[in-house]
């Protein structure tokens, strides 16, 4: 117990004792911090110490700091303090305890080896002594209060200092916390940067900004000073903003730099910024790689560079973007980077990174719609891509096919095992997946589809696909009788398909084939050879034409050594127009070729006529490459050739090689004379008629200058001259004299067939020989070989008066005969009609009278009238049976007769039953008669429609040759001419001979029009015909060969073709479609030459034309706004489609009228 109380009052000395050593230190601590800090103040204050001398002195005071902390706190702290020691300590304070209270200690915490007791009483003994001293005594707190003073006397000069220059204290005490920093010793000036470090993007700007902490006035210019790389420094001033702050602008930087402010005596240049650059993301490459969609084949994909121009993609394509980046775009922590696509409207959608390569990524575009994008790029510093450019993707819709059926035209005639060639073509932009062919017949039986695409040949084009279609369609297992119509079309499918949709199918124009008879196709086959044989003779006339201007042109050249302008030009004329003729012939013998085709394609049996058409088209051939070509080039030789006697020997040569064509020429056209019927020698006549009307003009411009001079008195030329002249009068008429010479055996060839043609072939024969039609023709060629053009005028008027007898008697006489023929059946009609009505009157009465009082009274009077009308019924008879086209009728009136007489005989014997079973057997007689009556008058109105319509169509024919002539003429002359607007004398004159001609076409479709006066469509269609040739012919008047005139011209053509095609079919139909055609009805009158199924024709074309330019414009449309011209097509289309509209209802209202008549 002794030993506790004596060791506890020495642990609180102990604890005592270390708390006043630890004041102790901490009190040195602070007042050498204090004073320290001061001290480095004031010499950084004096010396303006630099930032690493700042910092090693800071540096040192903290390892004094460390070490003194160490000495004075921790060591003293840690170090352990026995009680022994503290006991020697106070016993050597206190005197009382001498030496025994550290035994004591020494005993109670160790033990002693000696006698217990005497421990035990020593231990109490220094206990008692230790109860009587205050032993805290014994640890003084002197030297701990001196240290406070001192402490005290620091924090106190500190504090004063601090609050004496609270800025300079601070700014002191920073400087040496952070001694690398910006802090500097407040002058009359304190200044902060406020912009601090920064990372530009190189090429922009930089804005750095300052504040001025202390000695701001408006005579302050504070200025940044800027260092690049290079060591160069620039000192701009700052401009003071708004919040008061400084502030400069560094624009376009392209280096990095360091810099500080300076204001006054203020500066941290001690601690500047540094600005880096960092070069901003960029889109270094971009391309496009477009997939096709799966229909389009090829799915190859298109690479486009992506730049300011769209890039055109399919509609449902791919497109994948494949971009580069100026630089690799790689995330740090938390800053993520990389390349987004962005769209309008649209979230961006990120790009996925090319692995291995982190510059370049790539993503994917559905091309469903035209769109815009651009690529957004974001790099680890944050900085993103600036002003991206805006790429534009056109997205394309798949176009729908075209289909165009080339052959067959549109109208054709074939027989029932005729092979018809089609031909085909079709295009697309991408492929042809189906062409079809459809065909039907009206009311037969339908026509299994025909798969066209295995023998269809697709070839690759610029614009896409084209497929061309050779097929040889046989009819003959559809066993078709004449008379039935196959409609047929091409029905086409491209290979468009996406998302379930596909492209309609489309349809070419309706082709109609009628089945024909060999023996009509053989007078169809009449008709073409017609045609071809006066082509062949209006050649024959040309090259005989030309013969003549080319020996005129070589007897001036002849015996001059240089040739005049004149003549030179004279031969260039001539070399031109002979190479023309050249080309007419060898397109003359490929129509011939045609025809011969065509009797191969129907299986025709005429051998004959195939083999003489092969022959006809060779023959031609080697004419056009032989002599004609040959003819051609001599004459351009002598032109150019410089040698008289060569010149003059190449002229003769060309002149031969002329006359070498003539002599074929001619030869073919004898040939075709086993064609001739009275529609060839007609239009031989015409032939014959122009020709003698040309020469008469040409004879009086020759003999114009020459009038009362004798022919010795003459130069060769003019003697040449009309020698020409009159050698082109014998031709002519040596041409009459064969004519006149075949129309004998062509009569005698239609006797039987058609007697009405050959009486008005002997009639115009007797016409010919009545105004000696040759011999005034041979009497014009002397007096014109003897200058005397009067003379020659009078015979060639008189000439000329002849062959139009001639066309007269062809043209009146059968029109006579069918004139006086319906005429007569409308007389008899009517009196049959009489009849009818009298003898339906006759019955009446004899029903009646059975139930009146005089009954055989007027039995008598009635036998009488029945006496009576078979007496008429008998002269009626007897008129109709004497001509053969109503003998049928005469024979069922004399049928009725004896009929008529057995009722007159019941009316005399009052037997009334009886008569009136006699009388109607009467009425039933007589009206079978009225109905064949009835039936031939139609079938005579019905012929007459058909002649009007024949002659309509083949005026029309001769008017669309002579258009067709004269825009080819005119399209040979635009070819020649580099300037169309500058015109040589030649050329003016050959473009007003155009105007004439164009002028003349148009007097005789104005003459045409009066004969369709009571139509509607075709009086509407060439009336606007006929207004538009004249302003053609204006036109060309004024010499404008412009491409509107052209394309007038060719508008000309195509309308007058489809004047000729509506009236194809109607041309030869049989007899009871002209009936229901025609609007000649068993009582009415042909309302005119054209029928109403023509009309009806004619107006669907005017509307598919319509239709198709329509379709033109709105494709046109597609490609953006409508140009002025666009605009005014559209316009002239609705007045169009208006007019049309007019006319159907004109029509329906005219039909309407004549049914109600």
């Amino acid at each position: 117990m002794a030993g506790s109380d004596l060791l506890r009052p020495l642990a609180q000395v102990r604890r005592k004792l270390r708390w006043l050593v630890v004041l102790h230190g901490l009190l040195r601590l602070t007042a050498a911090l204090l004073l320290a800090l001061l001290t480095c103040v004031v010499l950084d204050w004096f010396l303006a110490l630099p930032g690493p001398a700042r910092l090693l002195i800071t540096v040192l005071l903290l390892a004094t700091l460390g070490v003194a902390i160490w000495r004075l706190l921790a060591r003293p702290l840690l170090r352990p303090v026995a009680l022994t020691e503290i006991a020697v300590k106070v016993q050597e304070r206190f005197g009382d305890f001498e030496q025994g209270l550290a035994g004591a200690v020494e005993f109670v915490e160790k033990g002693a080896s000696g006698s217990p007791a005497l421990v035990k009483r020593a231990i109490k003994s220094v206990a008692r002594i230790a109860g009587r001293v205050r032993m805290n005594q014994a640890v003084r707190a002197r030297p701990a209060a001196g240290q406070a003073l001192v402490s005290m006397f620091a924090a106190v000069t500190t504090l004063s200092v601090g609050l004496a220059a609270p800025g300079w204290l601070y700014t002191g005490t920073l400087r040496y916390l952070d001694p690398l920093g910006p802090y500097e010793w407040p002058r009359r000036v304190a200044v902060r940067g406020l912009s601090g470090d920064a990372l530009v993007a190189f090429g922009e700007s930089f804005t750095c900004q300052m504040e001025v902490l202390r000695g701001a006035s408006d005579r302050l210019r504070p200025a940044v000073v800027a260092r690049d790389e290079a060591g160069q420094v620039t000192k701009v001033p700052l401009l003071r903003g708004r919040d008061g702050n400084y502030r400069w602008t560094f624009e376009a930087l392209q280096r990095a730099f360091t810099y500080w402010f300076e204001a006054g005596d203020a500066t941290t240049r001690a601690h500047p910024s540094r600005v880096r650059l960092v070069v901003r993301p960029a889109v270094r490459s971009a391309e496009l790689l477009v997939y096709p969609p799966a229909y389009v084949g090829d799915v190859t994909p298109t690479r486009h560079v992506l730049s300011d121009r769209p890039v055109t993609a399919l509609e449902g394509s791919r497109a994948t973007l494949e971009m580069v980046a100026n630089k690799p775009l790689v995330s740090s922590a938390g800053k993520p980077a990389g390349a987004w696509l962005v769209r309008a409207d649209t979230e961006p959608v990120p790009l996925a990174a090319v692995e291995g390569d982190a510059t370049a990524y790539r993503g994917q575009i559905d091309v469903l719609e035209s769109t815009t994008f651009s690529v957004r790029l974001v790099d680890a510093a944050g900085f993103s891509s600036r002003d991206p450019q805006v790429y534009r993707i056109d997205m394309a819709r798949d176009k729908a096919p075209d289909v165009d059926l080339l052959e067959p035209p549109p109208l054709l005639q074939a027989t029932p095992d005729a092979d018809v060639p089609l031909v085909i073509s079709a295009e697309d932009d991408f492929g042809i997946d189906s062409l079809v062919l459809h065909a039907e017949v009206a009311d037969g039986p339908s026509w299994p589809p025909i798969d066209l695409r295995p023998v269809t040949v697709v070839n690759a084009t610029p614009r896409g696909v084209s497929a061309r279609t050779d097929y040889l369609w046989s009819l003959a297992p559809a066993g078709l009788p004449p008379g039935r119509i196959i409609t047929y079309a091409v029905e086409v499918r491209d290979n468009f398909e996406l998302s379930g949709r596909r492209h309609a199918p489309l349809r070419s124009r309706e082709g109609r084939i009628k089945i024909v008879s060999h023996a009509e196709l053989a007078e169809t086959l009449a008709e073409r050879l017609q045609l071809l044989a006066g082509r062949l003779r209006q050649l024959l006339t040309d090259q005989l034409a030309l013969q003549e201007d080319l020996g005129l042109t070589a007897g001036q050249a002849r015996g001059r050594q240089t040739l005049t302008a004149p003549v030179s030009d004279s031969l260039l004329r001539a070399w031109g127009e002979q190479a023309r003729l050249s080309a007419r012939t060898r397109q003359l013998g490929r129509q011939f070729a045609d025809l011969g085709e065509l009797l191969d394609r129907n299986h025709s049996a005429d051998r004959a006529g195939r083999a003489q058409m092969a022959r006809f088209q060779q023959r031609l051939g080697e004419l056009s490459a032989g002599p004609m070509s040959e003819a051609s080039e001599l004459i351009a030789a002598a032109r150019l050739s410089a040698d008289q006697s060569l010149r003059d020997q190449q002229l003769a040569d060309a002149s031969a090689g002329q006359q070498a064509a003539v002599t074929v020429l001619q030869e073919l056209l004898s040939e075709l004379d086993r064609w001739g019927n009275l529609q060839d020698v007609v239009r031989r006549t015409q032939e014959f008629l122009d020709r003698q009307q040309r020469i008469t003009q040409a004879t009086a411009r020759t003999t114009g200058d020459m009038i009362g001079r004798r022919v010795e008195e003459l130069s060769a030329e003019q003697v040449e001259r009309l020698s020409a002249q009159a050698a082109a009068q014998e031709r002519l008429a040596e041409d009459v004299l064969g004519l006149l010479r075949r129309i004998p055996a062509v009569a005698e060839a239609l006797r039987e067939k058609d007697p009405a043609s050959a009486d008005a072939l002997v009639s115009a024969e007797q016409a010919a020989h009545r105004t000696a039609l040759a011999e005034r023709m041979k009497q014009a060629a002397d007096a014109v070989r003897g200058n005397r053009g009067s003379t020659a005028a009078i015979d060639q008027v008189a000439a000329e008066k002849g062959l139009q007898e001639m066309l007269a008697g062809f043209e009146s006489r059968r029109e006579r005969i069918l004139a006086e023929l319906t005429k007569k059946l409308a007389e008899v009609e009517e009196e049959l009609t009489r009849l009818i009505r009298e003898e339906q009157e006759l019955l009446e009465a004899n029903q009646t009278a059975r139930f009146q009082a005089d009954q055989s009274r007027r039995y008598l009077a009635q036998a009488q009238d029945q006496e009576l009308l078979k007496r008429r019924t008998q002269a009626l008879a007897a008129r109709l049976t004497d001509s053969p086209e109503t003998s049928p009728v005469g024979r069922l009136l004399r049928q009725v007769l004896p009929v008529m007489t057995q009722a007159a005989a019941s009316l005399t014997s009052g037997n009334g039953a009886e008569a009136e079973t006699h009388q109607h057997a009467v009425l039933t007689g007589l009206q079978e008669a009225l109905e064949a009556l009835l039936e031939i008058r139609r079938r005579a109105e019905a012929e007459q429609a058909k002649r009007s319509l024949l002659a309509f169509r083949q005026d029309l024919v001769d008017v669309r040759d002579r258009q067709a002539a004269l825009n080819l003429a005119v399209s040979e002359l635009i070819g020649q001419l580099t300037d169309v607007k500058r015109l040589g004398r030649l050329e003016a004159r050959k473009v007003r001979r155009f105007a004439a001609e164009q002028q003349a076409l148009r007097e005789k479709m104005s003459s045409l029009q009066e004969r369709v006066a009571s139509t509607v469509v075709y009086d509407w269609t060439v009336a606007s015909i006929v207004e538009q040739m004249g302003d053609v012919a204006g036109r060309l008047d004024q010499r404008d060969l412009s491409g509107a005139t052209v394309e007038m011209l060719a508008d000309l053509l195509a309308r007058l073709e489809q004047l000729i095609d509506a009236l194809f079919e109607e041309a030869s139909p049989p007899e009871d479609e002209f009936a229901s055609g025609g609007g000649a009805g068993m009582q009415g009158q042909p309302r005119g030459p054209v029928p109403t199924l023509a009309e009806l024709k004619l107006l669907k074309m005017l509307q598919l034309e319509v239709n198709r330019r329509t379709r033109v414009l709105a494709e046109s449309l597609e490609s953006g706004e409508p140009s002025e011209e666009t605009l005014s097509k559209i316009s002239e289309l609705g007045e169009r489609q208006e007019q049309i509209r007019e006319l159907a209802e004109k029509m329906i209202e005219q039909t309407w009228l004549h049914e109600v008549k």
